[in-house]
């Protein structure tokens, strides 16, 4: 695994940048208003609570996956060493430097959301606890950077080239079926969204299970890229697992019309292999349509990390400024994706790109070249040079 990786670093990218899509449908879904998100729109609609669902379903699981299989690879490269004081840069530092100015200022728009929900007679309970919001994935990633080191020597120490290549394919089904007993242990579908500083729930241990995949894959890797090749095949299991236990929630559901979130065991065991598969599936499509250089791919992996650090108050504040306007509610969400992605990358090119922040972002500065103007060989170029 010499040369760069390009479709994986497309997929981590993409993963972070979803969640400008997420966190814009927001205010838009016809989920209740409460602590984790205090404002809604008065357009609010069904499809933006089914754009998160889907979102919800993938987005970081993959992206723990993804972060496994690199944490690996950089430690047999690097070293101990070299690894911990990358991390340490590219994730701890970054996470003390902006959790302050993004606690501060959320904690604001968040409160005046629910002041705006009261003058429209809902309210909406509020604290000024601490809570990272979206910056628990940096939270909980470091952690599992520090256990990154023992597990890669256990599985050095205790695992041959021989095991690992013969049990690649089982990798997806063996994962589900962990995640499956981690919602049986929790007693329900749904793990609680991790905005504070707690570590002991479900959801810590399902991305830790999928950063520790990761690494495993990472380990296997011939085998898992061969594995992953056959995506016509994964995307019939991901689709027959979701059908099955849709199948599931809902015969529960219409046995037990008091409890329409019944849990049952066998609904959690099909719900953790779609998690697996689903991952398997998008690393797959990723695979067969984007291993290869872009600039505008590459540029866009760089920056995803700061527009994503960025992009909450934004799309918390936009729905507030537009929501008297009398269009429909489908303008209003794209506008709110325009303008964060416009705020986010000119404040990338401008401030951050070729900065100190770019340096603690990304590991080095680049020069001001701008993919979207400037041709490839040009930008391939300054890569090299950076």
């Amino acid at each position: 695994m010499d040369r760069r990786i390009h479709f994986l670093d497309q997929v981590r990218s993409h993963m972070m940048l979803l969640g400008i899509v997420l966190h814009a449908a927001g205010s838009y879904n016809n989920f209740p208003a409460g602590e984790l998100w205090p404002y809604k729109s008065v357009d609010v609609h069904v499809l933006y609570s089914v754009i998160i669902n889907v979102i919800h379903s993938f987005r970081m699981q993959v992206f723990f996956l993804v972060a496994g299989l690199f944490a690996a690879m950089l430690i047999s490269k690097r070293g101990n060493t070299g690894f911990l004081k990358n991390r340490t840069q590219r994730v701890l530092l970054p996470l003390l430097v902006f959790a302050g100015p993004i606690i501060i200022y959320c904690n604001h728009l968040y409160s005046h959301g629910a002041e705006l929900m009261a003058l429209r007679g809902i309210d909406v309970e509020f604290d000024h606890s601490i809570r990272l919001y979206h910056l628990w994935f940096l939270y909980y990633l470091y952690f599992y950077v520090l256990a990154a080191i023992p597990l890669q020597w256990l599985l050095n120490r205790f695992f041959t080239a021989e095991q690992y290549a013969k049990n690649a394919k089982m990798l997806p089904w063996a994962l589900g079926l962990v995640l499956a007993l981690v919602h049986v242990i929790n007693g329900s579908y749904m793990l609680e969204a991790p905005v504070g500083l707690d570590i002991l729930n479900p959801a810590f241990v399902q991305y830790a299970l999928f950063f520790g995949t990761g690494m495993v894959a990472y380990h296997m890797r011939e085998a898992f890229f061969n594995s992953i090749a056959h995506w016509g095949r994964l995307l019939l299991f991901t689709i027959l697992s979701l059908i099955v236990f849709v199948i599931i929630v809902s015969i529960t559901a219409a046995r037990n019309p008091e409890d329409p979130q019944a849990f049952v065991w066998y609904g959690a065991l099909f719900l953790g292999l779609y998690y697996a598969l689903v991952c398997w599936f998008i690393l797959a499509v990723y695979k067969r349509l984007c291993d290869h250089f872009s600039a505008r791919a590459r540029y866009l992996s760089e920056a995803s990390y700061w527009v994503y650090l960025v992009h909450l108050p934004i799309t918390v504040a936009v729905p507030m400024w537009i929501d008297h306007w009398s269009v429909h509610h489908s303008l209003k969400f794209g506008l709110v994706l325009l303008i964060t992605f416009a705020i986010s990358l000119i404040t990338y090119q401008v401030f951050v790109r070729s900065t100190g922040i770019g340096w603690l972002l990304n590991g080095k500065k680049r020069r001001f070249y701008f993919p979207f103007i400037h041709r490839a060989v040009k930008y391939r170029e300054s890569e090299q040079a950076g």
